[in-house]
């Protein structure tokens, strides 16, 4: 575990294409605010965090300046994403279209933080939204 920002500049980051948990909240020094930093500040295009598994959870990062989303999720009926729980909250921000995008999603998931743009036809999701104040 490692508290700090991770710059990407070169190329995009790899798809998470297997079941797998981020877990910015067991850095050294965190206590409810992120200390993990994603930066695609250095980038001319692509997502920062994209998720095409099922079961994949991410908490605690912060995910800025990528030129498209933070977090891009395409997924099918069958898959589960959580993004964000309470007091496991993301920081996604500044980036170039959404904060998290999601398309072809999940019958369940979880996001926390941000602006949430969802395409296609998606039934019976459950979004919840928790603000620190």
């Amino acid at each position: 575990s490692v508290a700090g920002t991770i710059s990407i500049n070169t190329s995009s980051l790899p798809a998470l294409t297997k079941e797998i948990t981020l877990d910015g909240t067991t850095a050294p020094g965190y206590a409810g605010v992120p200390v993990v930093v994603i930066d695609g500040t250095g980038l001319t295009g692509g997502s920062g965090i994209s998720v095409t598994a099922a079961n994949v959870k991410i908490y605690g990062l912060e995910i800025t300046g990528f030129p498209y989303s933070g977090i891009q999720v395409n997924g099918n009926t069958s898959d589960f994403f959580e993004i964000g729980a309470m007091g496991k909250g993301n920081v996604v921000r500044n980036n170039g279209y959404y904060g998290i995008s999601i398309s072809a999603a999940d019958l369940r998931f979880l996001i926390t933080k941000k602006v949430l743009f969802i395409s296609h036809s998606i039934y019976y999701n459950t979004i919840q939204v928790f603000w620190q104040a």
